[in-house]
């Protein structure tokens, strides 16, 4: 399981820092509230799920104000 967990999130994030690219299949851009987000779980997966309704709870927090 370790070495799934390694492939699945060390490696795409290291190709993401040297290239900017994560370098592997279904890791979508980030959409905004309601984009595509990969899951890392028993079984890694991306899935579109609205953050509508967190996006704005964090807008409220004082370290966001400009």
């Amino acid at each position: 399981m370790r070495d799934r967990i390694v492939n699945d999130v060390h490696v795409p994030w290291s190709a993401f820092v040297k290239t900017g690219e994560p370098d592997c299949e279904n890791w979508p851009v980030f959409g905004g509230s309601n984009g595509e987000v990969r899951i890392f779980d028993r079984k890694t997966n991306t899935q579109r799920i609205d953050r509508t309704e967190l996006r704005l709870v964090w807008n409220e927090m004082r370290f966001y104000k400009d």
